[in-house]
């Protein structure tokens, strides 16, 4: 494995797997269990969101279970078609791994992605299931498997998302820091 690949947030089931993602093998993930839940279906969802990443676990040999992120995300909901996209606090090599596909399945949002990230037919698929404690906190947990001829690895770890808070017109940005061009 001779270059890097993002291996970032997105989405499965507990189980099965989202609709137009049949074909792609899904991270088992079990998300936390936090009482109440608000149903992402009836959340407006598009817009900036910030993240952070916790509690990495798992990875190649020799590679390390993966490092803690902060950053911004932008989600798009249309018509029942929901995308994400990483804008900042990650590397993503090749750069569609920063790019999601998702879908509400029983009230919780769904986001997942695939690509071939090496020139030795590597490929990398990242699952995230986030939970929605109402319309500005989510949290959830996210999986990657690293897929290469001769091996395959794999981490979870844990994700927190809130929207921005907005105070005197400006945005206060929090677990992602400062805003960047």
């Amino acid at each position: 494995m001779t270059r890097s690949f993002f291996a970032a947030a997105v989405a499965a089931f507990l189980i099965g797997a989202p609709l137009g993602a049949q074909d792609i093998p899904l991270v088992p993930l079990v998300p936390p269990d936090l009482g109440d839940r608000a149903d992402a279906g009836k959340i407006d969802l598009t817009g900036v969101w910030e993240f952070a990443t916790s509690n990495h676990q798992g990875g190649c040999p020799g590679s390390g279970p993966g490092f803690a992120m902060a950053g911004i995300m932008e989600i798009v909901q249309k018509d029942g078609a929901i995308a994400m996209h990483l804008e900042t606090g990650a590397k993503c090599d090749p750069a569609s791994m920063c790019s999601f596909t998702g879908e509400i399945a029983d009230g919780d949002l769904i986001l997942w992605n695939s690509d071939t990230v090496d020139d030795e037919g590597g490929t990398a698929t990242n699952t995230l299931h986030l939970i929605f404690q109402n319309e500005a906190l989510a949290q959830g947990v996210g999986g990657s498997v690293y897929k290469h001829p001769k091996m395959t690895c794999m981490w979870t770890w844990d994700m927190i998302m809130h929207r921005p808070e907005i105070k005197d017109g400006e945005w206060q940005p929090g677990a992602a820091g400062k805003e960047t061009d």
